[in-house]
């Protein structure tokens, strides 16, 4: 008489489950990619492009000639989203040359969030309002620091920022050097003359 099959029991069934699992999971591990496994000369040629970093923008170093005054500087784009732009201007003012970094908007209200300027909308325009198109430059500066005397060079703090408008935000860091005249170090990236450096590394949506 043969004996009858009798129906696992749920401890059983548990067992089973947690058996396959581990199984499993230990076959996973066995193929995941580790940290820096992949090096750069295994990624082909545009293989990772701007669509896959498209929120994200790292600005190749901008060299300027330094302008006889703020108002005839060129505006030197940094990056830009939306109606948001952050550029850069170098220019002589006074007996110093000046890198200054600056946030425009080609539409009404937009906000700025910086150590130089706070534009948040708790306060009377244009200084202390939102920023809008046509302000004067020197209410939504970014970063003022770098000014540079004769023969000398001088580098504006990593400054952090924040700005929006609508459904667009960036944010991100800023840098800019000023250099006047000939420093006894030699002129080094700047080049000859009165001359100034900008970067942005900077983070958009929207």
């Amino acid at each position: 008489m043969r004996d009858k099959l009798r129906r696992p029991s749920p401890a059983m069934v548990v067992a089973v489950i947690a058996l396959i699992a581990a199984i499993g999971g230990t076959a996973y591990a066995g193929v995941k990619i580790g940290k820096n496994a992949v090096k750069s000369n295994q990624i082909a040629a545009n293989a990772v492009t701007n669509s896959e970093l498209k929120n994200i923008k790292v600005n190749p170093l901008v060299k300027v000639t330094a302008a006889a005054s703020q108002a005839a500087a060129s505006q030197n784009v940094l990056a830009q989203r939306g109606a948001l732009t952050v550029y850069g201007k170098c220019f002589v003012e006074g007996p110093v040359v000046r890198a200054v970094v600056y946030l425009k908007s080609s539409e009404a209200g937009a906000v700025l969030d910086s150590d130089a300027d706070n534009q948040s909308g708790n306060g009377t325009e244009p200084i202390d309002g939102y920023v809008n198109p046509g302000e004067a430059e020197s209410d939504n500066e970014i970063e003022n620091s770098a000014s540079a005397a004769v023969n000398d060079a001088d580098d504006g703090d990593d400054e952090h920022f924040w700005a929006a408008r609508d459904n667009t935000a960036i944010s991100g860091s800023v840098l800019s050097f000023a250099k006047q005249g000939s420093p006894v170090a030699g002129d080094g990236p700047y080049g000859a003359g009165n001359r100034c450096l900008f970067q942005a590394h900077v983070l958009g949506v929207g």
